[in-house]
């Protein structure tokens, strides 16, 4: 005999019991996973035409550069520019609130985007 739901059953469909409840722990687990990352790198400019990528901190006439090799002191008047990226939890919290908190396949569609960036365990 087939089994059949209606919208709101535990079964699935579209109400409380469907769907919904189930991308909620999804998206939970994923975000826990998620503030473990660390921040998108930074990026400085050189006049050489290099590019160093990092967390950086404002030494007053230099940037001290950290990335995961370790970390360089460069002077700014070696600096052509200095660009902040937005952070992972930054840039989440815009795709978070551009989605309907209600709408499941969004909800999974964000937990695949966290998924794409490495958060997850």
């Amino acid at each position: 005999m087939a089994r059949t739901s209606t919208v709101g059953s535990p079964e699935g469909g579209e109400g409380r019991g469907g769907r919904g409840r189930i991308a909620w722990p999804v998206l939970l687990f994923l975000l826990a996973g998620w503030l473990a990352r660390p921040a998108a790198p930074d990026e400085i400019l050189l006049k050489n035409g290099g590019r160093l990528e990092g967390t950086l901190k404002d030494l007053g006439d230099s940037w001290l550069v950290t990335h995961r090799f370790g970390s360089v002191t460069v002077k700014k008047s070696d600096v052509v520019a200095v660009r902040k990226k937005p952070t992972l939890e930054q840039r989440y919290q815009a795709r978070r609130k551009a989605i309907d908190p209600k709408d499941p396949a969004a909800l999974v569609a964000l937990g695949q985007w966290c998924r794409e960036q490495g958060w997850e365990r």
